[in-house]
């Protein structure tokens, strides 16, 4: 399975957006395990819902649970 993987530079996983790990991009996921490349959001457990409606979407090709685009409660304007 380790060739199905993609790997960084530096022997770590090499984490998509998505959350893929595999060399097709849409076959192998990881939850987290990815600091380095999703930073302290990783192991967030209140960030899980929003990890598994990405993952879900990327599995089944539609979006069936809504993924917000944007997670953050302020607002900055004039």
């Amino acid at each position: 399975m380790r060739d199905r993987i993609n790997w960084d530079g530096r022997g770590r996983f090499d984490i998509a957006r998505n959350y893929s790990v595999d060399t097709t991009g849409r076959g192998i996921f990881l939850q987290n395990a990815g600091v380095h490349a999703h930073s302290i959001t990783s192991p967030d457990l209140g960030m899980g819902p929003y990890r598994n409606s990405c993952i879900i979407r990327e599995l089944l090709g539609t979006e069936y649970y809504p993924v917000e685009k944007s997670i953050a409660f302020q607002e900055f304007s004039i």
